[in-house]
């Protein structure tokens, strides 16, 4: 085998090699994006649904119903928005996805930290003084 045979060999086997492992590194890279958002879809999730439950039940008790609880400034270490639509809904936006949620009536908005939910005159209202 000559020299310069031997060098083309070894170079076309890294050329081959390193194609590979980008091909690879590229799958990776898109699995974990994909589980990135599956997480954050998740977090979401669970998030709407205890606000949903807040509200439902407000709205379902007799009037002077008061409960306070906290939500997180991150869920599931993701930074997120939540944004009354209407009186009648809310969307949770985290990392450009939006999921929307419907309840009965409120007034008000949920804050990240202590939120106070309450029922007055058949309203439900959501840290309002």
């Amino acid at each position: 085998m000559k020299r310069s045979q031997v060098s083309t060999e070894f170079f076309v086997f890294v050329g081959i090699a390193s194609l590979t492992l980008a091909l690879v590194l590229g799958g990776l890279q898109l699995d974990t994006e994909k589980i990135t958002r599956e997480k954050q879809k998740a977090a979401a999730a669970d998030l709407g649904r205890f606000i949903q439950s807040e509200i439902n039940t407000a709205a379902t008790v007799n009037d002077g119903y008061t409960r306070f609880f906290t939500l997180d400034s991150k869920i599931g270490g993701f930074d997120y928005t939540i944004n009354n639509q209407d009186n009648m809904s809310f969307v949770i936006n985290i990392s450009g996805s939006q999921f929307h949620y419907i309840v009965p009536p409120f007034i008000g908005n949920f804050t990240k930290g202590i939120n106070k939910i309450d029922k007055r005159g058949g309203i439900v209202y959501v840290n309002v003084i």
